[in-house]
């Protein structure tokens, strides 16, 4: 039961990630969904194997369920949110974008815990949801210093001409 509810919950995100009008080009995009997946492995692997403070299930399938949390769902949000926070339609509701956001990642951490996917030895959700609002800054910022080197580039091309 955990699996297809995972399963479920990545497609519906994938499908409003490939639906969405997105603000950010494919080269953007892709940047922060690797530098994302990468923070988020080394976070949960240094959480995990080195500092003991998460146990991980050693069933397969739910494990499965873990690495789609992992390697999809995390990124797909914070481009989600990356993408609509940069839009130019979308001016007035930011804070709200940010607080449906973090919801949706901590009700899939809740999901988590409650399936004993993860299991918290010296950590806790607020924790966690400290470390989903790293999440969404760190997406914010990596757009702003890729489209500073946008910026930077095209004037270096500028000034060359």
């Amino acid at each position: 039961m955990e699996l297809p509810i995972f399963l479920t919950v990545t497609i519906i995100l994938s499908y409003l990630l490939f639906f969405l009008k997105k603000s950010l080009s494919f080269l953007q995009n892709s940047i922060v969904f690797m530098v994302i997946g990468l923070i988020t492995k080394s976070y949960l692997t240094i959480m995990s194997m080195e500092l003991k403070l998460i146990q991980l299930t050693k069933d397969q399938f739910l494990f499965m369920a873990l690495l789609m949390y992992r390697d999809l769902l995390i990124p797909i949000v914070v481009l989600i949110f990356v993408n609509l926070y940069y839009s130019p339609t979308n001016n007035k509701n930011k804070t709200f974008l940010f607080i449906g956001m973090l919801t949706i990642l901590q009700g899939v951490n809740l999901l988590l815990t409650y399936f004993q996917i993860i299991t918290f030895a010296n950590w806790n959700l607020l924790l966690g949801g400290i470390v989903n609002i790293a999440y969404l800054l760190i997406g914010l910022v990596l757009v702003k210093i890729l489209q500073y080197l946008q910026l930077w580039e095209s004037s270096q091309n500028d000034n060359s001409l």
